[in-house]
């Protein structure tokens, strides 16, 4: 009995030394340093610990080593809303005997009976003894993970124990196999997990590959805690096995009355989300760095343990520093204020006289076209009269040429069936449609101005002025033809002789 007893103590104080050695630190800085009240700048301190500290755990706060004061505040957490996965872990060896089984499978039916599991919870029932061959030492004996309470309680009452037995080390099993094959599943789910085992309590010597210092250190890593139930019979206490689930922020229960342990399932299921999470605590301080310096070196230190992280000071910001003196800025934005009224009255005084200006322009622009065109007119006038005096003379001369030459043909025509003469006494005949001409022709085939009979100084011509069934002299069409006495014009329907 005493070699038990040094044995059991021999291995608390081994696996102590071994969880102290790859123990994680109990908590961790979140999210970085807020800034935005500078000087005055906060972080969240993130405890795994379930329980919670008080503010003689948060030793020191320094910034570059100089030890400032701080001000520790819990943040609520809602943990309702966040899934829970559970993996229950049932250690069912023979030589255990049917006591054993009869404890494990009472505590679990009387908790699925009298707990209240929030919907979306999900729990995975596996046992274990030992790996023979097999790729895995779990075997499962729900149908994946299963929500109903119901039908995990059927999947329990069907469960018969195992009647495997070893004739080497029997008392021992694949345990850390089977937590870490448990964790490696977990791993892929959401929201809050936990494991759950319920063992014999003989001391946790594993017989598979997975030693207890991998598996804490996994268990930590993932943030899973693990809750063990040990059936109290002849084993003891196991201290080992209760080092090993507080060191995962789990808890260790030893019972031998299925009516207590249940209770204490019961009881502690609810807790499992916060004691999972653990608790945010809100720093706040003070910083003496100025703006615009580089990163300082922060440093808190809570139960023993210092972490780190880094300040980064917001650079000068004239926003900022307007905000810090509403005095100066009230100034400045009177002086703005004021320089954009006089702004906007120069610019409007300078668009009105701009305007002024371009009215003016058009108007001297207008008065110059005006004065332009009456000149222009002038000048037309002048050419006009000039050209019409030329031509009033040139017609003078001709009308003397045709008197002193007696050169007064005849141009005898027929019209509604009588014959009429007209004899030509001025250099110019015109001839055609329109009312005005000389000769007029109410004939649809003459045009408007068809021709004209022009005086040469020695002969006559006759001209076409763009008629539309030209004109015709002794059968051939023509544009100008000199007259000679007996021709014949012809102007669409209408024929007119020639004579001297």
């Amino acid at each position: 009995m005493k070699t038990n007893f040094f044995k059991i103590i021999l291995s608390a104080i081994l696996l102590g030394f071994t969880l102290s050695s790859i123990a994680q630190k109990s908590g961790k800085i979140e999210g970085g340093i807020n800034v935005n009240k500078f000087p005055e700048v906060s972080f969240v301190f993130h405890s795994y610990d379930y329980k919670l500290l008080n503010n003689s755990d948060f030793i020191e706060l320094k910034e570059q080593n100089h030890a400032l004061k701080f001000n520790v505040q819990r943040k609520d957490t809602v943990y309702a809303d966040k899934p829970q996965t559970t993996i229950i872990l049932w250690e069912d060896m023979s030589i255990n005997g049917v006591s054993q089984y009869n404890f494990t499978k009472e505590v679990l039916i009387q908790f699925l009976k009298k707990s209240d599991v929030n919907r979306g919870d999900k729990f995975q029932i596996f046992t274990f003894n030992r790996r023979e061959n097999t790729p895995s030492v779990l075997t499962s004996i729900t149908d994946g993970y299963v929500s109903d309470k119901v039908e995990l309680a059927n999947s329990i009452l069907k469960y018969k124990r195992s009647l495997k037995s070893y004739s080497k080390y029997p008392n021992r099993s694949d345990l850390y196999s089977a937590l870490r094959e448990s964790l490696d599943s977990l791993s892929h789910e959401n929201g809050v997990k936990s494991i759950i085992l319920f063992t014999a309590g003989h001391p946790m010597e594993s017989s598979g590959a997975d030693s207890d210092s991998q598996v804490l250190l996994k268990a930590q890593s993932l943030h899973i805690p693990i809750y063990i139930f040990q059936y109290y019979r002849n084993s003891g206490i196991a201290t080992s096995t209760e080092g090993f689930a507080n060191s995962t922020y789990g808890e260790f229960n030893s019972y031998k009355d299925e009516e207590t342990a249940a209770k204490k399932l019961i009881d502690l299921y609810p807790q499992i989300k916060e004691r999972t999470y653990g608790n945010d605590y809100i720093i706040t301080y003070i910083s003496n760095s100025e703006k615009g310096d580089e990163a300082k070196v922060v440093t808190l230190t809570v139960a023993g343990e210092e972490y780190k992280i880094d300040l980064y000071i917001p650079s000068f910001s004239i926003i900022e520093w307007l905000k810090e003196n509403p005095i100066i800025t009230t100034l400045i934005i009177i002086v703005i204020l004021i320089l954009i009224v006089v702004a906007c009255i120069v610019i409007v005084k300078i668009k009105r006289k701009i305007k002024d200006q371009q009215r003016n322009l058009k108007e001297i622009q207008e008065q110059n076209i005006k004065d332009r065109q009456e000149a222009e007119n002038k000048h037309k006038q002048l050419i006009d009269n000039i050209n019409k005096s030329k031509e009033e003379e040139e017609y003078k001369r001709l009308q003397r040429l045709m008197s002193n030459k007696g050169m007064y043909p005849r141009l005898i025509y027929q019209l509604n069936g009588k014959s009429y003469t007209y004899e030509v006494v001025k250099p110019i005949v015109n001839i055609g449609r329109e009312v005005g001409n000389d000769i007029v022709f109410q004939n649809p085939r003459v045009s408007r101005q068809h021709a004209q009979i022009v005086f040469a100084i020695t002969h006559f011509e006759v001209v076409d002025k763009g008629s539309t069934n030209k004109v015709v002299v002794n059968g051939s069409f023509v544009t100008r033809a000199i007259l000679k006495d007996g021709d014949i014009i012809g102007l669409g329907d209408v024929y007119i002789t020639y004579r001297l």
